[in-house]
């Protein structure tokens, strides 16, 4: 991913700076202007948002306090999940930057 987020860098001037991975199950958005890009990641896994049979929570899954139970918290996953992997992230805006640019250039 390291390799290829540089490459995309260097192939669109800076112009193309997010790229995802996944293998169906777990999906990783990275940004080339992470501190550390090989560590600095957002790490969504669908079988444990979904709860799917043998997908379920771990130690390193602590819910956040703000979240009444584990349901609460799979369901702002889904939703999370939707917002930055679906087809509006995708779609350009008005000036030309998709989801992630945006949020980030409005900071």
């Amino acid at each position: 991913m390291l390799r290829y987020l540089r490459r995309v860098d260097d192939i669109t001037s800076g112009k193309l700076r997010w790229g995802i991975l996944t293998n169906g199950r777990v999906w990783r958005l990275y940004f080339q202007g992470a501190l550390s890009v090989a560590e600095d990641f957002l790490e969504i896994d669908l079988g444990k948002a979904l709860d799917l049979p043998g997908c379920g929570l771990d130690l390193l899954d602590k819910r956040p306090d703000s979240f009444a139970d584990d349901a609460a918290w799979r369901d702002h996953a889904c939703r999370l999940f939707l917002i930055l992997f679906g087809r509006g992230a995708f779609v350009p805006g008005d000036a030309g930057e998709t989801f992630p640019c945006h949020c980030i250039a409005r900071g």
